[in-house]
């Protein structure tokens, strides 16, 4: 067998990547076309879907594993030896070569971490086996961030000491990234000259806003509403702080079958001693009685959706629990990142989803500004880093300030949501900005929707007032995107459960569905929604025990069903104001 080899080099942005595809000419001289082709495919990346990091991208953690993925099965006996790294301060890199779970992704992890501010050369070597042949080969270049990275400008004496200051510590086998220090002109004044909400006071936040509709306050209901039936099974005496709750609408004829799981939270401005030393989590059933609770260590984050996962067992947090509510096994964020307590979701094949925040100080019109970028990552079931989106590779600083809202924390996303949509690919959802579909095996932005400041690739059709600050954004089933709408700062503030169809020609978004509780209920933060089995709707309305006025108690439910018709089937409150981050 004769082997023959065609090598290009391609230009792109400045940069450079080499591509080397391989074919196989057969022993009676036919050519045999192979999987990896870049031309054949018209992909990205020479013979590859998938390269992480970036062609080019910067402000990379040093704590960066290294990932190509072809797009079809390889042979595990091929990898070896097959990815060379060198940095430009590192010199050549040692390390080991994994394929993950999959059986697509080819992972290499270097023994240490990179060395701030370098510049680090990846070489894929052509020879990756796949059922139909041989893979190409790629070269790229990615840059490992430093403390202040600016793009043009040289670091400052007192920006090289403060870079010094910071370090990456091991912890037993593995590293810690420290965060940034802070520039002296980002303690402060970050507002000025960027977007300030409609309604909101200049130097002020989404927190000082006051309602501006008739809201109903669930305690001013209480007296009306019966009491859950508590432990009429004898299973075991809750302690005295356990939290109370009651039921306005008993199971009607319709409901789910099964058990609701939720959590108990409180906004941190009228929050208890007790509730910080004593979240819980929870299982009540149709008829409000207790099915299974336990106390949150403070390990754990308690926004951390419960729920039942795809291979029926229970996640919460970051970790996953047997049926006898044992714990099985805890997933660490890769790369250095600190998880994001929003969301957390683990698939059927026992892999993970997961957000995070990657805090960076960027100059921008002659300043410093903390911008927190948006990062979600997916890990195999034996934690190898298969997938990662950083808004660093697909927004300009520009975009991030136009498209967000820019605070004193930086917080110009807000991630709060991650989902894997029926056909295989990630949604997102960016309280500050709106809701993106991205495609899990390329990385590349496939849509996005929101109502404000020019982020969305759709036009609303039939919707006067756009959803905004929203929460559990996804795509059920028939490919319309479900949502709970916190629509603060915005005209009404109704809170509200809302689905949109996308015209995907048209570039256009129909609301098809919604449910506002007679628009009754304001909030704050937190909520989600999700479409039951049975048709139904179930909703927890956040609020985090604040209202309009920000002054107070305030109770809004943390579990509404409701069909399609809006007929509410069953609702729960707690007594003392207390809410769910969400609700199952």
């Amino acid at each position: 067998m004769r082997r023959h080899f065609v090598f290009c080099v391609v230009a792109l942005n400045w940069s450079w990547v080499s591509s080397f595809t391989e074919a196989e000419v057969d022993d009676d001289g036919a050519l045999a076309a192979l999987e990896g082709s870049g031309r054949q495919f018209g992909r990205q990346f020479g013979p590859f879907e998938y390269i992480h990091p970036r062609l080019d991208a910067q402000l990379v953690s040093p704590l960066t594993t290294i990932a190509v993925r072809q797009g079809s099965l390889i042979k595990a006996e091929s990898i070896q030896g097959k990815i060379k790294v060198h940095g430009s301060k590192s010199g050549n890199v040692q390390g080991e070569i994994v394929l993950a779970a999959d059986g697509q992704t080819v992972i290499f992890r270097g023994n240490k971490p990179f060395k701030l501010g370098e510049s680090v050369q990846v070489s894929v070597l052509g020879g990756l086996k796949t059922a139909a042949g041989f893979a190409g080969g790629l070269q790229w270049r990615f840059t490992v961030r430093e403390s202040l990275p600016f793009s043009t400008d040289p670091l400052s004496k007192r920006e090289k000491l403060q870079e010094q200051r910071r370090k990456i510590r091991p912890v037993g086998k593995s590293y810690v990234l420290d965060p940034p220090s802070v520039p002296d002109d980002a303690k402060s004044g970050m507002m000025d000259d960027y977007f300030i909400p409609r309604g909101v006071r200049e130097g002020s936040n989404h927190t000082m806003m006051r309602g501006t509709f008739g809201f109903k306050n669930g305690f001013e209901l209480m007296n009306t509403f019966p009491v859950a039936k508590y432990l009429q099974r004898n299973y075991k005496t809750i302690p005295p702080y356990f939290p109370r709750i009651r039921m306005s609408v008993p199971a009607k004829e319709g409901v789910q079958e099964g058990y609701v799981f939720f959590t108990n939270r409180r906004g941190p401005t009228n929050q208890r001693e007790f509730e910080r030393e004593h979240p819980w989590l929870m299982m009540l059933d149709n008829e409000g009685d207790i099915v299974f609770f336990t106390e949150v260590p403070g390990m754990y984050d308690s926004r951390g959706n419960l729920i039942v996962t795809d291979a029926k067992m229970l996640s919460f947090d970051a970790a996953l629990f047997d049926h006898r509510f044992k714990k099985v096994k805890t997933f660490t964020e890769p790369h250095g990142y600190k998880k994001d307590g929003h969301d957390f979701k683990i698939d059927k094949d026992g892999g993970a989803i997961m957000m995070h925040e990657d805090t960076q100080y960027m100059r921008h019109k002659g300043r410093t500004v903390r911008i927190n970028a948006a990062v979600f990552t997916e890990q195999d079931k034996y934690g190898n880093p298969v997938f990662e989106w950083r808004m660093w590779d697909y927004m300009t600083v520009d975009e991030m300030l136009q498209f967000g809202m820019l605070n004193d924390q930086g917080d110009v996303a807000h991630p709060n949501g991650i989902s894997r949509s029926p056909d295989g690919n990630h949604v997102y959802s960016l309280r500050h900005m709106g809701v993106m579909k991205v495609n899990r095996r390329t990385g590349d932005v496939m849509w996005r929707l929101g109502g404000h400041h020019g982020f969305s690739d759709f036009k609303f059709v039939n919707e006067p007032r756009p959803f905004a600050f929203q929460h559990f954004a996804h795509e059920i089933k028939n490919g319309n995107i479900l949502m709970f709408d916190n629509h603060v700062n915005h005209d009404g503030e109704v809170a509200r459960a809302v689905e949109y169809q996308l015209d995907h020609k048209a570039k256009t978004a129909t609301k098809v569905w919604e449910y506002t509780h007679g628009n009754q209920i304001y909030s704050l933060a937190n909520g989600s929604v999700q479409r039951l089995s049975n048709g139904n709707t179930a909703i927890c309305w956040g609020g985090m025990g604040v209202g309009p006025d920000m002054q107070g108690d305030w109770s809004a439910p943390f579990y509404t069903e409701v069909k399609p018709n809006g007929e509410v089937v069953m609702e729960m409150y707690f007594e003392d104001g207390q809410n769910s981050h969400s609700a199952h």
